[in-house]
């Protein structure tokens, strides 16, 4: 665990605006780092590439070591980026509740970002990047990624091949987010494995179809796809318009 000056040195190179808006990329991504680094840059947070590979390094420090809650802790108590970045969607009503009255199952909630005792005047508002969708529970449930492929058939439309890849994307997000949980089973991996490989399959399928090079970063390549047929980035998440 890096200590408390390293991990403050490396949130002040990563930024915390940066970081509040490209982790969740910069934790999904699988491809080369050398193309993080390129899509991070044409994005213009910096003026030089070596800018970015700084952020880049830092950001992935800082979810390596795990400290990311505590970096979205001081970005939120940040009054500087609360200020300066105000075209943000803010949650302004959190209620609290014993585990067993929760209004949703606990085990089946994704992320919780901190447990906390709740007094009458504590500020517990978290700002999120505009349009970001926290998944509740787990995209195709109870689905295996053979049928969810035979489901597509041979012959489909680009919005049934749309469909497919949001679904296969977003639950190869959700599987890959618990590979370092101390739970994690051989099963839950070879659970990720196969919905990762159809991915990458639906993936090329979108780049055959709309002719292009099936190359990294494969958001940039398929988004302008997604979004014609009904689709946006959440986060890291394809959600249905």
């Amino acid at each position: 665990m890096i200590t408390d000056k390293q991990f403050n040195d490396a949130f002040t190179a990563a930024g915390g605006w940066f970081f509040l808006t490209q982790f969740e990329l910069i934790k999904s991504w699988y491809g080369k780092r050398e193309d993080l680094v390129d899509l991070i840059y044409e994005k213009g947070f910096d003026a030089k590439k070596t800018g970015s590979n700084t952020r880049v390094s830092s950001t992935l420090r800082i979810i390596e070591e795990g400290r990311m809650k505590d970096a979205l802790l001081k970005i939120r108590d940040s009054k500087r980026i609360n200020h300066e970045h105000e075209s943000v969607a803010k949650i302004e009503s959190i209620e609290y509740h014993p585990a067993e009255e929760a209004p949703f199952p606990i085990e089946k909630v994704k992320k919780i970002i901190r447990k906390a005792d709740k007094t009458e005047d504590s500020d517990d508002s978290i700002v999120l990047p505009e349009g970001t969708v926290v998944m509740g529970n787990e995209p195709l449930a109870d689905i295996t990624a053979a049928s969810w492929r035979a489901n597509l058939g041979e012959e489909y439309t680009d919005e049934e091949l749309a469909s497919a890849l949001a679904g296969a994307w977003n639950k190869s997000v959700w599987l890959g987010h618990d590979l370092d949980d101390d739970d994690c089973t051989p099963e839950m991996k070879a659970a990720y494995e196969e919905w990762s490989a159809l991915e990458q399959e639906l993936i090329q399928k979108v780049a055959l179809r709309i002719n292009r090079k099936c190359e990294t970063p494969y958001i940039k390549l398929v988004t302008p796809f997604m979004e014609r047929n009904g689709y946006r980035n959440g986060g890291g998440w394809w959600v249905k318009n």
